[in-house]
Formats: structure tokens, C-alpha cells, sequence
């Protein structure tokens, strides 16, 4: 394929998927349309992973692009409250020195809010205080089967996805405004329950228009990605009228064609 015919491909890529955020930002969508606007979000940033890592699992790819393309560095922060409560859920020592950091890291935290995710942990002060096995790889929390990098931003980014696209519900409250444009932290407290009694809950929010921006960056950093390494964007797709994927992928051949009998039956 000739370089100016993928630049036309890729001009048309880009130009559809910026018009598809465009559509998502303005479009009335009723009383609940800050939910309905991230699940739409999460389709294009989707859609874009696919574009760049076509072979990759979903989780994976999208993960990736978010920290590479997306626009996201905090990405690969490991979320601090997440880490406190997973360390609260093991009395294995192994974690001891892990937990008295995490622990005195996060009682620094004031209450109230906002508190961006510049506070929360580096990946590389988590991996240095992770236990590690007799063959040198990370543990993973025994009572939870967890592994350090599900605490990552861009792995809760995605497990956010899932939670509001298939079961449509916030996994925490939602201080968000149209004026938030970063992901942060917001305390909440049980008015009920003393000061002094009770612990502070930190809910993590990822607003709309971050998610917005997301997409924007994405696409443009794609499209450089794309045009550099002379890639045609739609043909990291495979297209055809199979909702199983495989069957519309003309490099898996068919040994055994179905045909018609001659009177007409099958």
C-alpha cells in the first residue's frame, strides 16, 4: 500500500474517532449522563488500544495505551488508600515492612479533598518492599490472590470500566464536577460515628472530562504512531459478519466447505 494512500486512511481514522468524542461531549443524555458519557468514552479508548495492540487481551492493551498514549504518567502509580486496604486484608510478616509504609504514607493524608494522585505511590517504592519468592518473583497476597500491579491506575482505569459497562454502577461516590479535568481522591466520613471513632473513606474518582481528554490525546499520539510506522489503522481490525471473531479471519482457512446440494437442500 502506497504512503499517501495509508496517510488518507489514517486521516480518516482519526477524523472519525475525533468526531465520535465530539458527538459523546455535546449530545443531551438525561439526568444520568455523566455515567452514560464514560461508558461511551471507554468504547473509543477501546477501540483505540485495539489500533495499537491488536493482538494483545483487552485489559492489557488497554492499559498500555493509557500510560503510553493516553496522556496518563499517573497511570502507573500504585493507588495508595487500594494498597492500605489490601494490606489490611494479610497478617503475613513478609508484608510488615511494606505495611508500616503504606500505613504511615496514607495517615499523612488530611481529610477532605481534593487530593490528586501526585500522593499516592511511586511503583518503584512498592516493588522494593514487596516479598519476593525463592525464585525472585513478587508475591502475590495470599487471602486475595493479589498481585501489587492490580493496584496500579492502570489497572483500576480498567476495572472502573468493567464495573460502570457491564453492571452500570459507580464503585464509589462521585464528587465530580465538568470543571475536573485529573483523577483524585475525595474523604467521606459517616456523620453518624464521632471524629475520633471513625476512619476516613477515600473514594477515588475518575471524572468525564478526564476521560474526554484521554481519548483526545490518545488519538492524536495513535495517529502519530500510526503515520510514522506507515500503519493502516483498519487493518489491525478484522471486519466481517461473524460476531466470532475468527470466523471472518481469512488467514484461518476453511478445510470443509458447506455446500448445496444440487436439488436445492442442504
Amino acid at each position: 500500500m502506497a504512503d499517501e494512500e495509508v496517510a488518507a486512511k489514517v486521516e480518516r481514522f482519526v477524523a472519525v474517532f475525533h468526531s465520535y468524542v465530539g458527538a459523546i461531549a455535546s449530545i443531551a443524555l438525561g439526568a444520568d449522563d455523566r455515567r452514560y458519557r464514560k461508558i461511551l468514552y471507554f468504547t473509543i479508548i477501546e477501540g483505540l488500544a485495539k489500533a495499537r495492540y491488536p493482538k494483545r487481551r483487552p485489559a492489557d492493551a488497554f492499559s498500555s495505551f493509557l500510560v503510553k498514549y493516553g496522556g496518563f504518567p499517573g497511570g502507573e502509580k500504585v493507588s495508595l488508600p487500594h494498597l492500605v486496604s489490601a494490606l489490611e486484608r494479610t497478617s503475613e510478616t513478609e508484608f510488615d515492612r511494606l505495611r508500616d509504609f503504606a500505613f504511615d504514607a496514607l495517615r499523612e493524608w488530611s481529610n477532605g479533598g481534593p487530593i490528586g494522585l501526585d500522593r499516592d505511590v511511586d511503583r518503584a517504592e512498592v516493588q522494593r518492599r514487596w516479598p519476593k519468592s525463592p525464585d525472585g518473583s513478587d508475591c502475590k497476597i495470599p487471602e486475595l490472590s493479589l498481585h501489587w500491579t492490580a493496584l496500579q491506575h492502570r489497572s483500576l482505569l480498567y476495572a472502573y470500566r468493567s464495573k460502570l459497562t457491564h453492571e452500570s454502577r459507580e464503585s464509589s461516590m462521585s464528587f465530580e464536577t465538568p470543571a475536573d479535568v485529573r483523577p483524585y481522591y475525595e474523604s467521606v466520613n459517616d456523620g453518624d460515628i464521632s471524629a475520633d471513632a471513625q476512619e476516613t473513606e477515600w473514594h477515588l474518582v475518575y471524572p468525564s472530562p478526564f476521560l474526554a481528554a484521554t481519548c483526545r490525546t490518545g488519538i492524536d499520539s495513535l495517529k502519530a504512531w500510526l503515520l510514522e510506522n506507515l500503519v493502516d489503522p483498519y487493518g489491525q481490525f478484522v471486519f466481517g459478519r461473524y460476531l466470532v471473531e475468527e470466523f471472518n479471519d481469512a488467514s484461518i482457512p476453511i478445510k470443509t466447505p458447506f455446500r448445496r446440494r444440487v436439488d436445492g437442500r442442504s
